[in-house]
Order: structure tokens, then sequence, then C-alpha cells
């Protein structure tokens, strides 16, 4: 999928995975949305997002909003 013009949700902040994942996806067109465990409405975001990337280190950190 080409993620020119599409919104992205990276769950995870971290300097190894989640912010460089997020600047790959601003270099390639992406609107970038970075989540973390204190992120209000985490599963509203989840739904809103055309591409989702979870890069936390804890699994249970996206949970459904359904």
């Amino acid at each position: 999928m080409d993620p020119q013009g599409r919104h992205a949700v990276v769950i995870g902040r971290s300097n190894i995975v989640g912010k460089p994942v997020a600047l790959l996806l601003l270099q390639k067109g992406a609107t970038v949305t970075i989540c973390h465990s204190g992120t209000a409405e985490l599963g509203a975001m989840t739904l809103q997002a055309d591409i989702l990337v979870v890069a936390a280190g804890n699994p249970s950190s996206s949970r459904p909003a359904w």
C-alpha cells in the first residue's frame, strides 16, 4: 500500500522503532499520529488509521475500540 495521503497511527514513541517508522511514513507522504501509553482514547485513534503500526513493548497496549 502506498502511504501517500494516508493517515498512519504509530503506537510507541521509542527512538529505536516508533520515531524512525513515523519519520519514514512522513517521508512517503503519510499524515502521522504518534500515540503512547498516555494517549486518551487510544482505541478510537486506531479506528481512524489507514495504516496502523504497533511498536510498543507491551502487547496489551493496543486495545480494540469495539
